[in-house]
C-alpha cells in the first residue's frame, strides 16, 4: 500500500453513470463529462497545447483518472495514481514538444 492510503470514495458522476437505468439521469451524466472535457481543454491549451490535442488528451486524462480510482480502490493502494500521474505527465509532454 502507497504511503498507507486508501480510496475512501470514488467518482460520483461514473457510478451513477454505469448504474442509472434513467436515460434523463445518464444524459446529466453525460453533460458532466462534457463539461468537465471542454474546461480541461481550455486550460490545456492555454498551457501550449494545439486544440486537437488538448480536446483527445482531456478525454484521455478524465479516463485515466476515472480508472486510476477504480484500481486504487480494488488494491487498497494509491501506487495506481502515481503510475497514472508518471504516464499522464509523459505524455502531455511529448503532446508541447511535439508543436
Amino acid at each position: 500500500m502507497s504511503g498507507g492510503f486508501t480510496v475512501q470514495g470514488g467518482c460520483v458522476i461514473l457510478a451513477v453513470t454505469v448504474t442509472a437505468d434513467s436515460a434523463q439521469l445518464v444524459g446529466h451524466t453525460a453533460a458532466v463529462f462534457r463539461t468537465w472535457r471542454i474546461r480541461l481543454a481550455a486550460l490545456l491549451e492555454e498551457g501550449g497545447l494545439d486544440h486537437e490535442d488538448a480536446v483527445g488528451f482531456s478525454a484521455t486524462l478524465i479516463a485515466a483518472i476515472e480508472g486510476a480510482v477504480v484500481f486504487a480502490r480494488a488494491e487498497r493502494s494509491m501506487d495506481p495514481f502515481d503510475l497514472i500521474s508518471r504516464q499522464m505527465l509523459d505524455q502531455v509532454g511529448r503532446l508541447r514538444r511535439d508543436r
